[in-house]
């Protein structure tokens, strides 16, 4: 590469033209280096065109244009003089080169998808039936019916526990009067009781009510 470069340099020749501007001239044959590729005169030169080419780098001091419109991989513009540009493309060889597609790699042979989606169903889905109960043949549900619910304790309805007796509700109570004496409270409410019937008490369900009649449970 050293040697290429340096025979580019001492062929290119430096030419003052009569109106002062530097101009560049390329002989035949000697390549240039553009993003480490080689790149060879070829072709017309053409009319230098601010509005298409553009400056993409310099070799050695030459200034390098692309075109856009042309083919901007393969060719480059170099200014020859005034305003007329040189091509530099690359040879065919290289640009086949670069089209050349290498052969896939090798791979082992792949199973077969049916296989392989079986193995992994039996590995993640097993059967339904492993871990159900066994269910009960026809001989044994007919010879064993099934036990009932246990049930609980039989209700005993409504009522209260005063002076160590279970007392339930009959009834609307009188109203209150000087026969009715109070013999205790249960919880903030007054219990009443006339003399005469031992068996029963009245006590009103809010405060200020009208009284409610209890009668003795019998044991």
């Amino acid at each position: 590469m050293r040697t290429l470069v340096g025979s580019l340099t001492a062929a290119l020749v430096l030419v003052l033209p009569s109106t002062g501007s530097a101009q560049i001239v390329q002989p035949t044959g000697v390549p240039l280096v553009y993003q480490g590729a080689l790149y060879f005169p070829s072709g017309p030169t053409v009319f230098f065109d601010g509005a298409l080419m553009v400056r993409v780098g310099t070799f050695q001091g030459v200034p390098l244009y692309l075109d856009p419109s042309r083919d901007p991989v393969n060719v480059v513009l170099v200014p020859v003089g005034g305003k007329l540009m040189r091509p530099y493309e690359r040879t065919q060889a290289d640009i086949q080169a670069d089209l050349v597609v290498p052969d896939p790699p090798e791979f082992p042979d792949q199973p077969e998808p049916f296989a392989h989606r079986r193995y992994f169903e039996k590995l993640i889905c097993p059967p339904l039936d492993r871990f159900a109960p066994p269910l009960p043949t026809r001989s044994s549900a007919a010879i064993a019916p099934p036990s009932p619910l246990p049930r609980g304790p039989a209700s005993r309805g409504v009522w209260i526990e005063f002076d160590g007796r279970m007392w339930t509700p009959t009834g609307p109570g009188p109203e209150r009067s000087p026969r009715l004496k109070v013999i205790g409270n249960y919880f903030d409410f007054l219990v009443y009781q006339d003399p005469a019937r031992p068996d029963r008490i009245f006590m009103s369900a809010t405060s200020g009510g009208p009284l409610i009649q209890y009668d003795v449970r019998p044991r």
